[in-house]
């Protein structure tokens, strides 16, 4: 027991050592590298299938040098595409809902300063065709690396108690720089159906 008990810590040291060199590749991205992939994840997301069929779309506003979303979400909109972006819920604690999010949405920060719409109505995750969710890092086998709070897996982590319901494609966005070798993988967490980055679609089983 003790030896396995060892293993925890080196695990979680591993994966906060990842984060922070990650975190802190994505920041140093230069501002026009930054608008330059934003632009190309767009055109690179119309070549994935799961999105082109989709009606409702889950995104994201970018935070500490996330990969900016913001061209494809405006793509989205000209498709006629029913957005949404997550919002910190009062209710289960520390999980997310997902709120419509148009041209036209008041936005307020959060306690994180990540700026999320002011309606108070969210809708269903059965509703929603796919989810594109932030990420620190990726590695080839479908693991992601958030960053630490566990908000997106115990939302999702609702989904897998109903079988019966259609559930959202799980897709993350990342720059280039985000993918690692192999990242350390926790039963709770929540595999992905793929990544898109500027350059690449990653599917994964």
């Amino acid at each position: 027991m003790l030896a396995e008990s060892a293993l925890f810590p080196m695990t979680n040291h591993c994966a906060n050592q990842t984060r922070q060199t990650i975190r802190q590749k994505r920041r140093n991205l230069p501002i026009s590298l930054q608008k330059r992939h934003a632009q190309l994840l767009a055109r690179q997301s119309q070549r994935l299938y799961p999105l082109q069929r989709s009606q409702h779309v889950a995104c994201y506003l970018p935070n500490d040098g996330e990969i900016d979303p913001t061209p494809l979400i405006r793509l989205l909109w000209k498709q006629q595409k029913h957005c949404y972006l997550p919002a910190l819920a009062l209710y289960p604690k520390s999980t997310l809902h997902f709120k419509p999010y148009t041209n036209t949405s008041p936005l307020q920060p959060n306690r994180y300063a990540i700026l999320e719409p002011q309606a108070k109505h969210f809708t269903a995750l059965i509703r929603l065709d796919i989810i594109l969710l932030p990420l620190v890092a990726f590695d080839p086998h479908g693991n992601r690396l958030g960053m630490g709070g566990g908000y997106y897996d115990r939302t999702l982590r609702a989904l897998g108690n109903h079988n019966q319901w259609k559930k959202p494609a799980l897709w993350g966005l990342a720059h280039p720089c985000q993918q690692a070798d192999n990242l350390p993988k926790n039963d709770w967490d929540i595999p992905l159906n793929g990544v898109i980055t500027p350059t690449k679609l990653w599917h994964f089983q």
